[in-house]
């Protein structure tokens, strides 16, 4: 609530520049003024249009797409952590459950351990069939990443990645730009 009542006060001091006044005396700006050349003046007014917009949150209403997932420091601050090791999947359904807001893509476990290979954590490795799975570098066991066999009620085995999310989480905050 605090950023919409700061948005609402930039807009106001936008608009009134916009209009040839000082934005805290109302008093009208000297003619020869940087505000009152005209497209100083369109381009005020357009950025208060857009402010508006955003305390609205009309942009993504109007386009009809969700932006790209986004976690901004307050949010993760609010994903759960904890010492005992998650499957990646989980890990994306708390960092989905902590984004505020409805207008943006959730992110995939696809998506995290991805990121996990680019920061040198998880590597490509080819199994036997051919195909290519992620698979905990030295740094990543390190951080507690590993790889865990599970035998399903029809007797098949699947591998999944599971981390220790408390390591994890120092890399989430310092290097990821969600």
């Amino acid at each position: 609530m605090a950023d919409v009542e700061k948005l609402r006060k930039v807009k106001q001091c936008i608009d009134s520049l916009a209009e040839g006044l000082h934005p805290f005396t109302g008093q009208p700006l000297p003619a020869e003024d940087i505000v009152n050349d005209v497209r100083v003046s369109r381009s005020l007014f357009l950025a208060s249009a857009f402010l508006q917009e955003q305390m609205q949150g009309t942009t993504a209403k109007k386009t009809g797409k969700k932006q790209a997932f986004r976690l901004s420091l307050e949010e993760r601050e609010q994903v759960e952590f904890s010492s005992q090791p998650i499957p990646a999947s989980e890990l994306a359904r708390r960092m989905n459950e902590a984004v505020g807001t409805q207008d943006c893509k959730k992110i995939s476990y696809r998506q995290i351990t991805d990121w996990l290979v680019e920061v040198g954590m998880l590597k490509l490795v080819e199994n036997v069939a051919g195909t290519q799975r992620r698979r905990p570098t030295n740094s990543g066991e390190k951080l507690g990443i590993s790889v865990n066999t599970v035998r399903t009620h029809k007797a098949r085995a699947y591998q999944y990645l599971r981390g220790r999310l408390n390591e994890l989480r120092i890399l989430l905050l310092l290097l990821q730009p969600w």
